[in-house]
């Protein structure tokens, strides 16, 4: 696989994983109808797919200018930062879920 094809799946991966967590924000907040178990699930599968990402897709991109590195990038620091954020969503989802329960109109098992 050519540097380029990798580090877009690198990014596709990334974005996805940032969109599922913001998606389960949105979840969490929308007005009449929150979807707590959606938004737990959801940002449970980014928390998955982080991990992931974290283990079996690296980039590693080293720039050296007369002997001296001058840029070094490492994919493994956004795996990890989306992460914990994807584990944040979810807390926040279960704590939405416990605080408040079921939406409106739904029964509570």
């Amino acid at each position: 696989m050519t540097f380029q094809a990798l580090l877009f799946a690198t990014v596709v991966l990334w974005l996805a994983i940032c969109g599922a967590v913001l998606q389960s924000v949105i979840w969490c907040l929308a007005g009449r109808r929150p979807r707590f178990i959606g938004a737990m699930i959801l940002s449970a599968m980014a928390a998955g797919a982080s991990i992931a990402g974290f283990f079996f897709l690296r980039v590693n991109y080293t720039q050296t200018v007369n002997g001296q590195t001058t840029l070094h990038l490492d994919s493994r620091w956004f795996f990890i930062a989306s992460f914990i954020i994807a584990i944040a969503a979810f807390a926040n989802a279960l704590r939405w879920r416990l605080r408040f329960g079921a939406a409106p109109g739904h029964r509570s098992h």
